[in-house]
């Protein structure tokens, strides 16, 4: 199975953030899925799995408080 990776320039546009905090996000743990395109290199850059970043952004929204409507 193929999965559907993402760059981290694509994670900071999808989260209006920057890719040095989205490496950092990865460093944390935040994307387990992540890893780097070549393994030996030490600036070697990462892909996230598009379905991590969806779940993500969902738990963050779950995250931000209800409105009283």
């Amino acid at each position: 199975m193929d999965e559907d990776l993402i760059t981290t320039k694509q994670v900071a546009e999808a989260l209006r953030c920057t890719q040095v905090y989205v490496t950092l996000l990865i460093k944390r743990g935040h994307f387990p899925g992540a890893r780097k395109l070549d393994p030996t290199r030490r600036n070697s850059s990462f892909r996230v799995p598009r379905a991590e970043l969806i779940a993500y952004q969902e738990k963050q929204l779950s995250k931000l408080p209800k409105s009283d409507e």
